[in-house]
């Protein structure tokens, strides 16, 4: 059986008083959404989908390491 995975990832973090968006913000040395791709990428999904905010440079930077 095959799946595939979304990963909502959208969000400015404004009431963490933080600039950058809440899937960046770090958990235990890792950011959110390391943490979040790690556990996609262990189910062995077909796809993982990111939907993300507006600003899709600052995403595709970050998320470049990532198979998405």
């Amino acid at each position: 059986m095959t799946f595939e995975v979304i990963v909502l990832a959208a969000g400015k973090g404004a009431r963490m008083q933080s600039r950058e968006p809440k899937v960046m913000q770090d958990l235990a040395g890792k950011s959110l959404f390391s943490h979040v791709m790690t556990v996609a990428a262990g189910l062995q999904a077909s796809h993982i989908h990111v939907v993300h905010g507006h600003d899709e440079g600052f995403y595709s930077v970050r998320f470049s390491n990532y198979p998405v």
